[in-house]
This record gives structure tokens, C-alpha cells and sequence, in this order.
């Protein structure tokens, strides 16, 4: 659902689609994901692992989407805060 979110984003505000990179943080019998993600030339890192890589990806979307809707909150950036607005309503 974040990631969905997140490359609907990208495409409406005209930028290049996410990067995802996961590796595992942990051993080969309990594995640890962490995962990032490129949107717009940022780098956002997953703060904490996960047990599955799709909830690690899943968990980076969303906090970048979060770090993002703060930048264009103090920034100032009316035509991509728009579409943040509208896509993203249930997280501000």
C-alpha cells in the first residue's frame, strides 16, 4: 500500500520512480531486513528491521513519504504538497 502511494507520488509530481534497496541485517537463521529508498535524489533509511523484506520496503515507503510531507509542510512547496494532500490524507 506505501509503495503503491509512493510511486503514485513520484509519477505526479514528475519525478524519477523509487529505488528500493533491502539487504539483511541478521543471520541466515533469523533474518533482519532493512531496507531504503531513493525518492527524488534523498535517501530515506528504514529506522528499525524487519522479519520480512516486503514489511521492511513497506516501512521505508511510508516514513519517507512522512519525511517528505514534512519537508514540503516547513518548505513551502504548493504544487507537490497538492498532490501529497491527495494522496496521502490519512497520514497528516
Amino acid at each position: 500500500m506505501h509503495k503503491n502511494r509512493l510511486q503514485e507520488f513520484a509519477q505526479r509530481a514528475s519525478m524519477h520512480l523509487p529505488v528500493y534497496q533491502t539487504f539483511n541485517e541478521g543471520s541466515l537463521h533469523k533474518q533482519q531486513f532493512r531496507s531504503s529508498v531513493i525518492v527524488d535524489g534523498e535517501t530515506f533509511v528504514s529506522p528499525c528491521t524487519f522479519v520480512k523484506r516486503k514489511e521492511a520496503e513497506q516501512y521505508v515507503a511510508k516514513f519517507a513519504m512522512e519525511n517528505i510531507l514534512m519537508k514540503i509542510k516547513h518548505e513551502g512547496v504548493p504544487l507537490i504538497h497538492n498532490v501529497c494532500i491527495f494522496f496521502f490524507s490519512d497520514l497528516i
